[in-house]
């Protein structure tokens, strides 16, 4: 996607010209099942129960269970990471969502939780994904925007 604008400059009152290019260059089509975890799990997140969303991650996994290594700490610390972010809103502008799915994904690495591919990159788009989104709009609310959507998914059960 390509957009041309002009930008009001705040100091000069000018409008400058400003080219937006955007193409994560990654594309996944989510199956039923994946679609309905990445809801669920994106709508634990949206709600502030990252402890739901790390069982929910560690309860779909579709590696061997007994592989895991500590499944209590993998949710707990799911839990952490989630909680550290929500005493104000996950902004742009003061997260950087890179690093809450690196830790995530490391997380998930680190206690041999597999994860579904679709998960994982949904999850990579995002990072990228977020470099032009603080650029364009560094204050937005991703959480607070999605959770609309997200509500509609999950009670019209939208998967």
């Amino acid at each position: 996607n390509i957009r041309f604008r002009y930008v009001r400059d705040a100091a000069t009152g000018q409008a400058q010209p400003e080219l937006v290019v955007l193409d994560a260059g990654l594309a996944v089509k989510l199956s039923r099942r994946d679609r309905r975890n990445f809801i669920e799990v994106f709508h634990a997140i949206a709600m502030n129960d990252g402890r739901r969303a790390g069982q929910l991650m560690l309860e779909r996994s579709p590696g061997d269970r007994r592989r895991v290594v500590d499944e209590e700490g993998f949710v707990s610390g799911v839990a952490a990471l989630i909680g550290s972010l929500r005493s104000g809103g996950i902004a742009l502008g003061q997260v950087r969502l890179g690093d809450v799915f690196g830790n995530m994904l490391s997380l998930a690495c680190d206690h041999r939780v597999k994860l579904e591919t679709g998960f994982v990159t949904v999850a990579t788009s995002i990072i990228v994904i977020e470099g032009v989104g603080r650029q364009l709009r560094p204050l937005v609310d991703i959480i607070l925007a999605a959770r609309p959507l997200l509500v509609e998914a999950f009670t019209q059960r939208l998967w």
